[in-house]
């Protein structure tokens, strides 16, 4: 009874990155795996670790290299032999790699994974929102290909302490949602085909689901671009001289980072909040959907466990990373004894602006 219990926790927990990245490329570009014999030097990001300039054969890595593949051929999705050193897949069981990947991303898309870490991701459902915001970013249309980084969907790597799903998110859009197509998936590399300690993944995408792309679409509507060679005139939306405009902000919540995604622009984090602190548990409990768009008062939030000190409201979401001249967008009422927040608000360009500043010092 207890094994099967550890068991069924073992398969839920998340693959290794480059675990799903090997699985998708399985699946979606097979022929790479069998071209030639896997090189370490060029295929390292398949078996999560890197080569230094004095690598031959006989280097200790390869052995964990070994233990990878063996791995993969005890689950059935490969079979491999030795060639000259190196490694050669002989044969892919597609439908195999395939099935397995597909149920595990829906358990992923279903918040049903487990991680050792003690930040987990934010849920799918954010996720793809992030996913939205770089394709947006990137002014893609239907007929263009995109080349989406991990640093455009998830920020730089000191924006969060969790371990991004890249791979999760991307393949999932693909195989379950069938709302882009993966054109390339990869890690970054130089010039002469090698890579990098610490590269980003990436992937080239066009979108191909209608509802993401009237998503798209949508979002870009928002925003007034230039016309230029790499934003299709055909997206660019008309607005009279002088008239102002505004762009739809939300706040968003990941741990203890608090970030506002504006809409046709991208997502900036405004506060780093202590982890369980006065500020995180505010936080916390506005961003309740059962506290949404209402009048809170003193007493609601002396009444929140952790939260009975509480003497002044303003300040509270003050320092929570809402001030001037954004604060009113998102705090409506914002006194000592109430206030009214509103997930969503619409933002002029000062308050952007000041958005954007408040950024780049967080």
């Amino acid at each position: 009874m207890w094994a099967k219990t550890s068991m069924e926790q073992t398969t839920k927990l998340y693959w290794p990155q480059y675990k799903v990245f090997f699985i998708g490329t399985l699946v979606l570009f097979p022929d790479r795996l069998t071209a030639q014999p896997l090189d370490p030097w060029f295929f390292s990001p398949y078996f999560n670790f890197l080569y230094d300039k004095d690598f031959n054969k006989d280097d200790p890595d390869l052995t964990w290299a070994a233990v990878v593949l063996d791995e993969y051929k005890k689950d059935g999705y490969i079979k491999y032999e030795r060639v000259d050193g190196l490694f050669k897949i002989t044969s892919i069981n597609t439908a195999k790699a395939e099935k397995d990947l597909t149920q595990y991303l829906k358990r992923w898309q279903r918040n049903e994974l487990l991680t050792l870490k003690a930040s987990k991701p934010p849920d799918a459902t954010r996720q793809d929102e992030l996913l939205l915001a770089a394709i947006v970013h990137a002014y893609p249309d239907q007929k263009s290909v995109q080349r989406i980084t991990l640093e455009d969907i998830y920020g730089k790597s000191g924006d969060y302490t969790y371990n991004p799903p890249f791979w999760e998110l991307v393949l999932a859009n693909q195989l379950l949602d069938k709302k882009i197509k993966i054109t390339y998936m990869d890690y970054d590399r130089r010039d002469d085909g090698l890579y990098e300690n610490d590269v980003q993944p990436v992937v080239d995408v066009k979108v191909v689901g209608t509802k993401l792309a009237g998503s798209v679409q949508q979002e870009l509507t928002r925003v007034v671009k230039p016309v230029s060679p790499t934003v299709p005139a055909s997206i660019v939306t008309a607005t009279p001289e002088n008239t102002p405009t505004k762009q739809e902000g939300r706040v968003m919540k990941d741990g203890r980072l608090i970030y506002i995604m504006i809409r046709g622009d991208k997502s900036y984090l405004i506060k780093r909040l202590d982890k369980g602190g006065t500020y995180d548990k505010f936080m916390d409990y506005v961003l309740d959907e059962d506290n949404a768009d209402i009048d809170i008062s003193l007493e609601d939030i002396k009444a929140e466990r952790g939260l009975g000190g509480a003497e002044n409201l303003g300040l509270l979401a003050r320092y929570s990373g809402f001030v001037k001249p954004f604060k009113r967008a998102f705090f409506t009422a914002s006194g000592k004894e109430k206030i009214h927040f509103r997930q969503t608000a619409l933002l002029d360009d000062m308050q952007i602006e000041a958005i954007k500043k408040l950024a780049e010092k967080v």
